[in-house]
């Protein structure tokens, strides 16, 4: 019993609290911020993903080193049966980490499995969850879905044409500039591409976006092969 006396019930309580503080800024940041972040918002949502997982991370560890430090025994004990009884879920709770840090995939994708085929509804750290075709929510474990062979699928009804203003280096032309553009995931490649040369380094990229959900995906692509992009 002196054991459990070692227990720090106060510092359980403030990490407690700390954690919900954390969970709600997050909240009030995913639901009225970034949102409404217009430029560059696949690069932002990116990057706020990760900066929310380390501190997660970070929270956790010293959560754990504390509980260490008052009972390694009890701490220890609790972890492995916590592990042991929790695998299945602890392990699509990792997966869902990789899934969000590598930003593999976003809501609104279409995806397709050998299990379901539908488009991402939402991604959550142990499970995703996508509509498939026939309006059915499909929920999928995050261990499952980030170990299958999976196919980002395009809507070829809703082509949208969209310019971007690039700035690109002196050794490079119009013929360069058009197989970039090809290479490009996200661009209709059956559709008609321009490519017009507007000064002596910037030129103007109309290009059939395969859908509008893309934009920003064309745009994080441009600036990682060119360097400056105007949309």
């Amino acid at each position: 019993m002196r054991s459990l006396e070692n227990i720090p019930v106060s510092d359980i309580f403030q990490f407690l609290i700390a954690g919900l503080i954390i969970m709600l800024v997050f909240n009030i940041i995913n639901s009225y911020i970034i949102p409404f972040i217009k430029e560059r918002q696949t690069a932002t949502i990116k990057w706020w993903q990760r900066i929310q997982i380390i501190i997660w991370l970070f929270f956790a560890t010293l959560f754990y080193v504390r509980m260490l430090q008052a009972n390694i025994i009890v701490t220890v004990i609790i972890s492995m049966f916590l592990f042991g009884v929790g695998f299945n879920y602890w392990r699509n709770v990792f997966a869902g980490v990789l899934i969000k840090f590598s930003n593999q995939f976003r809501i609104g994708d279409i995806i397709s499995a050998d299990f379901a085929q539908g488009q991402l509804s939402a991604i959550n750290l142990a499970q995703t969850k996508l509509i498939n075709d026939k309006g059915e929510l499909v929920v999928i474990p995050n261990a499952k879905i980030r170990t299958a062979v999976l196919k980002q699928l395009y809507k070829k009804n809703n082509v949208q044409t969209h310019s971007f203003k690039v700035q690109v280096p002196s050794n490079q032309n119009a013929e360069d500039l058009h197989r970039l553009v090809l290479n490009c995931p996200y661009i209709s490649a059956n559709q008609e591409i321009s490519v017009e040369k507007k000064s002596k380094n910037d030129y103007l990229i109309q290009v059939s976006v395969i859908d509008n959900s893309f934009v920003d995906k064309v745009g994080v692509y441009f600036e990682g092969v060119l360097g400056a992009v105007e949309a």
